[in-house]
């Protein structure tokens, strides 16, 4: 069947996800020179890589690791528009979203993005695979919305942030 879900096209996708969201945060990290946002941005980089390596041992499971009818069924939906619609998918997109951050607050909006971005799609990869991986998936959203909350706080502190920490 044409439109059948490829279970490895998403987690495919997850990986590529978590790359680049390693990728934006170490770029991006070079880019300032305050020692608590270098910190920040070098930690999520290694949770993007923790979660990247999950993804990985998820796609050796594959053969038991199967979606749900739903999924299947709404597949040229799922990939169509809502995968494409990520932050951090387009690889062309996404180069030109790290040459172009300027300033904290634009690495900071772009940050807070593509979290939420991942929360979304691990949210709805959840609701269709196998309950045996609901646990450890849900532990990795639960700390992307951790880093949602770092990067607010981050953003909300921004007025008071010393001058060390303005774009090179």
């Amino acid at each position: 069947m044409e439109n059948e879900i490829k279970v490895r096209d998403i987690l495919e996708f997850a990986i590529a996800i978590e790359t680049n969201g390693y990728k934006f945060y170490t770029e991006t990290a070079k880019k300032f020179s305050g020692l608590k946002t270098v910190q920040l941005f070098h930690f999520l980089a290694e949770e993007e890589l923790k979660h990247e390596h999950y993804f990985r041992s998820l796609m050796l499971q594959q053969p038991d690791f199967t979606p749900s009818p739903t999924l299947t069924d709404a597949y040229e939906i799922f990939r169509g528009d809502f995968l494409n619609s990520f932050a951090f998918a387009d690889r062309d997109t996404f180069d030109q979203t790290i040459e172009a951050v300027n300033s904290l607050q634009e690495a900071v909006a772009q940050a807070i993005q593509f979290e939420k971005d991942t929360v979304v799609l691990y949210s709805s990869i959840r609701k269709h695979i196998d309950s045996r991986h609901h646990e450890q998936l849900s532990l990795i959203i639960n700390e992307e919305l951790g880093h949602i909350g770092r990067l607010l706080t981050l953003r909300e502190t921004m007025d008071f942030v010393p001058d060390t920490e303005q774009y090179r």
